[in-house]
């Protein structure tokens, strides 16, 4: 470490040390920006595919659980600091992991109820069939993308059904939970017409893998 490195290390713990706020809070602005690289690189090493948005996360967690640790004195600053940064960011890193791998199976196991209940209750049989093969990851993979295709109303119907899921919505409350999403109050023809149009297209992702 060069001698510009120590002064600037120097600077930053004289800076977390002040009961001033705003002097403290510069003090940790100052040191993210001298390791944030290095941390970033650390995290990548043990989570591959952590994109920019998550490592942005993580540094923002590094920087709240030191705050939280020199607000309640348990930081010795007489030390070198870095060591408890990396540790920090791999509690935080690891933390991340394990709300985004939950989130993954939450969406997984919502696509798949959306699949089950657009498409009808006759082709659970046939989806637990594809589950077993393994084409249903596929199949969820082309349906989110069908979602983000459909249009407003057909959308909100598709939205309706499965938030209605397991139980099955009468047309009537099909338009009124589409009012209550969107302010507009859809016929029952319309309603019907909607409902049969996701379904349809929801066949045909079936229909495809038969």
């Amino acid at each position: 470490m060069n001698q510009s490195t120590n002064l600037m290390d120097e600077e930053i713990r004289l800076l977390l040390m002040e009961d001033d706020q705003d002097l403290q809070t510069k003090g940790l602005d100052q040191l993210l920006k001298l390791h944030q690289t290095r941390i970033c690189r650390f995290v990548q090493g043990v989570y591959p595919y952590f994109r920019e948005s998550e490592l942005v996360d993580v540094l923002y967690e590094l920087c709240r659980s030191l705050k939280k640790m020199l607000d309640e004195k348990r930081v010795d600053l007489e030390r070198p600091i870095s060591p408890l940064l990396f540790q920090i960011a791999k509690c935080r890193a690891h933390d991340l992991h394990r709300r985004l791998t939950a989130a993954k199976r939450h969406d997984e196991k919502y696509l798949t109820d959306m699949a089950v209940i657009i498409a009808e209750e006759g082709y659970s049989p046939h989806w637990r069939n594809l589950v077993r093969n393994g084409t249903s990851a596929q199949i969820m993979e082309e349906f989110a993308s069908l979602l983000t295709t459909l249009p407003r109303r057909q959308a909100a119907v598709a939205q309706a059904m499965v938030d209605a899921f397991p139980n099955t919505l009468s047309l009537e409350e099909i338009c009124d939970a589409v009012e209550a999403m969107t302010g507009e109050r859809i016929t029952i023809a319309a309603a019907k017409s909607a409902r049969d149009e996701v379904r349809a297209k929801m066949r045909e992702k079936l229909h495809a893998k038969q």
